[in-house]
C-alpha cells in the first residue's frame, strides 16, 4: 500500500491528504472549457490509474456544486490492496463533465443519476455535441413529467422479427417491480432486445434533508434511509462520527454491533429468499421463509421494543444493555432458523424446476466489476471481496466464517450465495454470544456524549443546539459491507457545518447495470433476474 502511494505521488506529483488510513484523496485539476486536447489529457489519466495502478473499480461518482464552482469526486478501489482512492477533479463552473463510461461501465449508471439531479451535462469531448446539449438543455432537464415509453423505430428493411418488436412498460405497480421502479421492455417473440429503467419514484431528498443540522440526531434520519435496512446505515454514520473525533468503544458494544450487523444480514437475505421463491411460485418454501422473518422481527422487537427504526447505536457504543435473556432467545432462534435453512436448501439444491428459472443471464466476474457490483451480486460472480474480511471492523478477524462464492453469477448462484450467507451470519452469531466481553456498552467520556440520548431514545428532542462538529474542515468517505453491498457516505465539513453528504448506493449500481444484463434474453428470465438483484427503492432515492 505504501508502494501505491509512493508510485501515485511519482506519477502525477501531488501530496496524499486521507481522514482514513486506507484512503488517499487526490485533487486534478482540469481545464475549462473542455476542448479536444483537455478531454483526451483527462481520459488518458484516469485510463492510467486503470491500467497501471489498477484501479479496476469504479466505486462511485458524486457531484458537488459550492460557491467557487463545481467538483466531482470518483471513488475507485484498487482490489488487490484494497486501497480506495479519491479524484476530485474542479469543473470550475463548466456545464460540462467528460463521460468515463468507455473505461468502467459503472461510470455510465453514476453520471446518469448526476445529470438527473444537477444542472449539468455528461460530454465525449466533441464541441458540436457540447453545443447541441446546450441549445436542447431545457427540454432535457425537464423533470416534472413522467416520460412516455419508448418508440421504436422499425429499420427501412426489417425482418419479420423487429416488425413484431415494441415497447410495454413495467412497474411500479407490477411485480416484480412493485414500490421499487419502471421497467420498459422491448419485447418481440417473448424475447427482449433493450431495456430502459427510471428509478426516484420516492423523491425523498435525504441527502439535502440532513444538511445543517445537528449530527447526533441524524442517526435516527438515517434509520430510514432504506426501506428493508434499518441497522446499517445509522451505523455507518455512528462509526463515522466515533471515527472524525477519535471515539473509543467499549468491547462489549463492538460484540453487540457485531450481533445486529449480522441479523441486519439474516433479516435482509430471508426478505431475498421469500421474495424469490414467491415470485416464483414455490409458495410452501415461500411461506417457510416468511415464517422464518417473524423469528428475527420478534428478536428486533424484543430487544428495542419496536418493529421498525429501532434506534439501537449511540456514539460511543449502544444505546440499552440487551433485556434479560435475549441473548439465550437469540441463540435459539439462530439454532432454529439453521436447521430449517438446512432443510430448505436440500429441496433447491440441483433442483431441475428451480434451475430451469433461475439459471440464466450469466455474469463473469469481470462484468461484475467493470459495472461496480459488491456484496452478494459481486460474489455470485467468483469475486472474493467482502469487507468483513478485507477491512474487518471490531472482531470480525477473530471469529471463524467463510465467504461463500458462486461461479456463473445467475439468479440461481445469487440463490445460493445468500442461502450460504446467511448460515455464516448465523455462525458469527452464536460465536460472538458465546464469548460476550463484560463490561459497559457506552463510553461516556467524549465532546459528543449527552445524557438525554443515553437509553431515551423515544425521548430525545431534536432541536439541540449545533455542537460536536469538528472545527477544521474535514473531507471523508466511509464505507461499511452492508446486506446487498458496499454502503458509503461522502461527507464534507467545512468550519464545522455539514456541507455536503451523498450516499452510495449499491441499489443503484445493480438497477444500472441491468439493462445490459438481460438483453437478448427471455422475458421471465429478465423479470427473474430483476428479483434476484434486490433492489431496494428507498436506497437508491436519496
Amino acid at each position: 500500500m505504501l508502494n501505491l502511494r509512493d508510485d501515485l505521488y511519482q506519477k502525477f506529483g501531488t501530496e496524499f491528504k486521507s481522514s482514513f488510513p486506507d484512503k488517499g484523496l487526490l485533487t486534478y485539476k482540469a481545464k475549462i472549457p473542455f476542448d479536444d486536447q483537455s478531454v483526451e489529457t483527462f481520459q488518458n489519466f484516469f485510463k492510467r490509474l486503470k491500467e497501471e495502478f489498477r484501479f479496476h473499480m469504479l466505486v462511485d461518482i458524486c457531484f458537488e456544486e459550492t460557491a467557487s464552482g463545481r467538483l466531482a469526486h470518483y471513488q475507485f478501489l484498487n482490489l488487490e490492496v484494497f486501497f480506495y482512492l479519491q479524484v476530485s477533479v474542479d469543473l470550475q463552473e463548466s456545464d460540462f463533465l467528460v463521460s468515463l463510461s468507455s473505461l468502467w461501465s459503472s461510470a455510465e449508471t453514476f453520471e446518469k443519476d448526476i445529470i438527473e439531479h444537477y444542472p449539468i451535462f455528461i460530454t465525449d469531448g466533441s464541441k458540436t455535441a457540447q453545443r447541441r446539449d446546450l441549445e436542447n438543455s431545457r427540454e432535457n432537464q425537464r423533470l416534472d413529467s413522467i416520460p412516455p415509453v419508448p418508440r421504436y423505430e422499425i429499420p427501412l428493411q426489417p425482418s419479420h422479427n423487429q416488425r413484431d418488436r415494441t415497447w410495454h412498460r413495467f412497474g411500479p405497480h407490477s411485480a416484480p417491480f412493485n414500490g421499487k421502479v419502471r421497467v420498459d421492455l422491448l419485447i418481440a417473440d417473448n424475447r427482449v432486445y433493450d431495456s430502459k429503467v427510471l428509478g426516484g419514484l420516492h423523491h425523498r431528498g435525504f441527502e439535502n434533508k440532513v444538511l445543517g443540522k445537528e449530527p447526533l440526531s441524524l442517526t435516527f434520519q438515517f434509520e430510514r434511509l432504506c426501506a428493508r435496512d434499518s441497522v446499517y446505515a445509522p451505523l455507518l454514520w455512528v462509526e463515522t462520527l466515533e471515527e472524525m473525533h477519535h471515539i473509543s468503544v467499549p468491547d462489549k458494544a463492538k460484540a453487540i454491533r457485531m450481533v445486529w450487523m449480522e441479523l441486519a444480514r439474516v433479516e435482509g437475505h430471508l426478505n431475498f429468499l421469500w421474495e424469490l421463491t414467491h415470485e416464483l411460485g414455490f409458495y410452501v418454501s415461500a411461506s417457510v421463509f416468511a415464517e422464518l422473518l417473524e423469528q428475527v422481527y420478534h428478536l428486533f422487537n424484543l430487544y428495542s421494543g419496536k418493529s421498525q427504526n429501532y434506534s439501537l447505536f449511540a456514539v460511543g457504543g449502544m444505546r440499552k444493555v440487551n433485556p434479560i435473556g435475549w441473548g439465550t432467545e437469540c441463540l435459539e432462534a439462530a439454532k432454529y432458523i439453521l436447521k430449517i435453512i438446512e432443510e430448505q436448501e436440500k429441496g433447491f439444491n440441483r433442483n431441475p424446476r428451480f434451475m430451469a428459472v433461475s439459471s440464466g443471464f450469466p455474469m463473469s466476474a469481470g462484468q461484475a466489476l467493470d459495472h461496480g457490483f459488491t456484496g452478494p451480486n459481486l460474489r455470485a460472480c467468483g469475486v472474493n471481496l467482502d469487507n468483513r474480511k478485507t477491512k474487518p471492523r471490531y472482531f470480525y478477524d477473530d471469529v471463524d466464517f467463510e465467504v461463500p462464492l458462486g461461479i456463473d453469477g445467475t439468479t440461481y448462484d445469487r440463490f445460493l450465495v445468500r442461502l450460504e450467507e446467511l448460515k455464516q451470519s448465523l455462525r458469527i452469531i452464536n460465536q460472538v454470544l458465546d464469548h460476550l466481553p463484560a463490561g459497559s456498552i457506552l463510553n461516556k467520556d467524549h465532546p459528543l456524549y449527552r445524557p438525554e440520548y443515553d437509553g431515551q431514545a423515544n425521548e430525545i428532542s431534536m432541536n439541540i443546539d449545533q455542537q460536536g462538529w469538528p472545527t477544521k474542515s474535514l473531507e471523508v468517505f466511509s464505507h461499511i459491507e452492508a446486506t446487498e453491498g458496499l454502503l458509503g457516505y461522502y461527507i464534507k465539513i467545512e468550519e464545522g457545518n455539514l456541507t455536503k453528504l451523498h450516499v452510495r448506493s449499491p441499489s443503484l449500481v445493480h438497477l444500472g447495470a441491468y439493462p445490459k444484463i438481460v438483453r437478448g434474453g427471455d422475458l421471465a428470465g429478465a423479470l427473474t433476474t430483476f428479483q434476484s438483484l434486490s433492489i431496494d427503492a428507498w436506497e437508491m432515492d436519496r
